[in-house]
C-alpha cells in the first residue's frame, strides 16, 4: 500500500529541532531535506509503514494521544534527529550547481568545509548515535505493542512496499545470514 497521498509530506521533526541541536545557521531547504530522507530511509523501516502513516495523519490531523506523544517526544524525536544530523553532514558541506558538485571557495572567504574523511567520521558518529536511540525506540515499541496498535513488526502479511518494524535499529554493512 502507497504512504498516504495527503499526509506523506508531514514531517516528524521541525527544522527548529534540529538547529537547537546544531547550529541555528543552516539553509533551512537543505534541513527540511534530509529531515524527510531520514524520515524516509530510517525511522520508516524502524516503526513499520502501519504506525508511520498512523503517526503522519494524527501528527497532520493534530488528534495524537498521550502514548504517542510520549513515543513522539521521547523515542522518535531524538532516533530522527540524530538520523538527520548524519544526512546533514555530507548535504551540507557541499553545493550542487550547473556546473556539478563542489565546495565553495575559500579563497572568496567563504567557510571552508572539513575534509571529506571528517565528514565521514562525523556522519558516522551522528548514524551510530542515532542508531542507539533507534534501538531503544525499537524496543519500546516491542514491549508496548497494545498502544500502538498500528505498529507492525515480523514479516508475516506484509506486500510491496509495506515494511514491518525492524527487529533491531542497527545496520551491519556485513550480511551474517
Amino acid at each position: 500500500m502507497p504512504l498516504n497521498h495527503d499526509t506523506h509530506r508531514t514531517l516528524f521533526i521541525s527544522e527548529e529541532n534540529i538547529k537547537s541541536e546544531i547550529d541555528n545557521n543552516i539553509d533551512a531547504k537543505k534541513v527540511v531535506a534530509s529531515i524527510a530522507t531520514a524520515q524516509a530511509l530510517y525511522l520508516q523501516p524502524l516503526i513499520s509503514t502501519s504506525l508511520y502513516e498512523d503517526l503522519q495523519t494524527k501528527i497532520s490531523e493534530d488528534t495524537l494521544n498521550e502514548d504517542e506523544k510520549l513515543l513522539l517526544d521521547v523515542y522518535i524525536r531524538p532516533t530522527l534527529t540524530w538520523f538527520t544530523i548524519s544526512e546533514l553532514h555530507l548535504f551540507n558541506s557541499f553545493k550542487l550547481t550547473n556546473a556539478g558538485s563542489g565546495r565553495q571557495n575559500p579563497s572568496d572567504n567563504t567557510f571552508q568545509v572539513a575534509e571529506l574523511q571528517e565528514i565521514q567520521y562525523l556522519s558516522e558518529t551522528s548514524k551510530k548515535r542515532a542508531e542507539q536511540f533507534g534501538e531503544r525506540l525499537v524496543k519500546f515499541l516491542q514491549s508496548n505493542k497494545a498502544k500502538y496498535p498500528a505498529y507492525k513488526d515480523g514479516c508475516s502479511g506484509y506486500e510491496g512496499a509495506d515494511l514491518p518494524g525492524a527487529d533491531t535499529a542497527y545496520q551491519c554493512p556485513i550480511f551474517l545470514g
